[in-house]
């Protein structure tokens, strides 16, 4: 009996850890924007304001799908949750319309 005891402790333990390391801000499939300091910004081929979906949130860095040309770009990076912003459902398609339908030419695939 003792092993069962072990793994029902072990098995709490584990969602306690993954509980303790999921942000409070950000859910899977919200809508945010990119809103870095610009020397982070400077860095990356995301423009600043471009629109989102968090794909999975941590206390610290957050995985991001952006609104890409088609579709969306899961960037290989994640991101730190200050450089993020909350928008709502209706900016988000807003700003993905606007996206899809001008000149940029979308994500380059690395």
């Amino acid at each position: 009996m003792a092993p069962v005891l072990s793994l029902l402790t072990l098995a709490d333990e584990k969602v306690a850890v993954e509980e303790r390391h999921t942000s409070e801000r950000f859910v899977v499939g919200q809508a945010v924007e990119w809103t870095p300091p610009p020397e982070v910004a400077e860095q990356l081929e995301i423009p600043i304001g471009h629109p989102g979906r968090v794909i999975s949130p941590a206390v610290y860095a957050v995985d991001v799908a952006w609104v890409d040309k088609v579709g969306e770009y899961a960037h290989e990076g994640v991101f730190d949750q200050d450089w993020l912003s909350p928008i709502s459902d209706e900016e988000y398609e807003a700003r993905a319309a606007k996206i899809r339908d001008g000149s940029w030419a979308g994500f380059a695939r690395h």
